[in-house]
């Protein structure tokens, strides 16, 4: 037998019109699509469980974040974003550490709701280990958002990894973001003669954190 493409399935069209509707039914609908075998449907449903946010689905999406497959792990991790069950700060927490780096892309981005300290210390902790520039740039942005000047250093630090190769990404951050904190250990680096191999980071980071006062 034949199976039609997903955009000819008429059950994962279905789920996907679904999104834009919130009542009890429509809910309970999506909810039945993550108990089928059919791999489309469950992600179209997801996904428009996502978009809906409603707490009712939570419970029938905790099951995926562990057990299912990447793309539907990283479907249901960015689904719960939107609800506000108290468990979703600590499930982003750790998926902090799955093992793949969509599902930890998205629960960085998803800490970005929460202001606490433990938040800043497992955002500023993934920031400096994690080998995904994606996963690091959103650690760095949902740090932005918490507005802690401490965390000014964990971002200077970022800027130097890989050689540099997020330093103006991150600049472009700080420019907002204490600047001035952030000019202080830029500048601190260009003054020490040993530590030379980082000029020039140092160079195009504090070119991006002063660009809103470069006039043509």
């Amino acid at each position: 037998m034949k199976i039609p493409a997903p955009h000819l399935d008429v059950r994962c069209f279905a789920a996907r019109a679904l999104s834009v509707f919130s009542s009890s039914d429509v809910v309970e609908a999506l909810c039945s699509c993550i108990a089928e075998e059919d791999p489309d449907l469950q992600l179209d449903a997801v996904n428009a469980l996502g978009n809906i946010g409603d707490d009712r689905a939570f419970s029938q999406l905790i099951p995926l974040l562990d057990g299912a497959s990447e793309g539907l792990r990283f479907a249901a991790t960015r689904a719960i974003r939107a609800m506000t069950d108290t468990r979703v700060r600590q499930i982003f927490i750790n998926k902090l550490n799955d093992g793949d780096h969509f599902v930890r892309l998205a629960a960085a981005e998803g800490l970005g709701q929460y202001q606490d300290d433990e938040v800043r210390l497992a955002l500023r902790d993934r920031l400096l280990v994690d080998k995904e520039l994606g996963v690091r740039l959103a650690c760095a942005k949902s740090l932005v958002v918490n507005n802690n000047e401490q965390d000014v250093d964990a971002l200077v630090q970022a800027a130097f990894l890989d050689g540099g190769e997020q330093r103006l990404e991150i600049g472009a951050l700080l420019r907002k973001f204490y600047p001035e904190r952030a000019s202080e250990q830029f500048i601190a680096i260009l003054d020490d003669p040993e530590q030379a191999y980082f000029h020039r980071v140092s160079i195009e980071a504090l070119q991006e954190i002063h660009a809103s006062n470069v006039t043509d």
